[in-house]
């Protein structure tokens, strides 16, 4: 009986061991990786800087983002997360992670395309049945009544999304056409002036 218990407890030991010396070899590579991601990031955010490369940027594109940070934010990113699954690879939890990575990158695709339809589709459909009821041309002058407010202005341009009207004072404002099926809108005349 003693025999039995000093096995286990030497299976226990042996399986402890192995278990402990994985999670501290995984632990380290990810130390490791967070400080090589953080001097890689920094280092390549100077050397961008040095060769001026956001001036560079900004003279030859319409581009206003600071690529020098993005650029050395993307690296360091890169890193932390090649260092994480390395450590988890150590561990044995890689298919784990990555399933349970890709659900939420699935379901962060699928809410973004739903939050992004949300007001496309109204704004079609309204926009189909504005074109179809309404008389409505550019060069018209309309009023739109909201709730609290009214809008005057010429048509610039109609589309299956939006109204684009020029206030007397040249403003221009943008409205969507689910808004327009909800409003009291005034037709004062028709403009042959384009």
């Amino acid at each position: 009986m003693v025999e039995i218990i000093t096995r286990i407890l030497e299976y226990l030991n042996s399986l402890f061991t192995t278990y402990l010396t994985k999670f501290v070899g995984a632990l380290i590579i990810l130390l490791i990786g967070i400080v090589i991601g953080r001097v890689l990031g920094k280092l390549l955010k100077r050397m961008l800087h040095e060769f001026e490369f956001d001036t560079f940027i900004r003279k030859t594109t319409p581009i206003k983002l600071s690529l020098e940070e993005f650029i050395s934010h993307l690296i360091e990113y890169i890193v932390y997360f090649s260092s994480i699954v390395y450590s988890l690879s150590k561990i044995g939890l890689v298919s784990t992670v990555f399933q349970f990575i890709s659900l939420i990158i699935i379901l962060f695709v699928i809410l973004s395309i739903v939050l992004g339809l949300k007001d496309f589709i109204p704004n079609i459909l309204a926009g189909i049945r504005v074109q179809q009821k309404e008389n409505f041309k550019e060069g018209d002058i309309i009023s739109i009544q909201d709730k609290d407010s009214i809008i005057e202005g010429k048509i610039i341009s109609l589309n299956l999304l939006e109204l684009v009207l020029e206030t007397k004072k040249g403003d221009v404002i943008y409205i969507p056409n689910s808004l327009l099926t909800k409003s009291l809108i005034k037709k004062s005349k028709h403009s042959n002036k384009t």
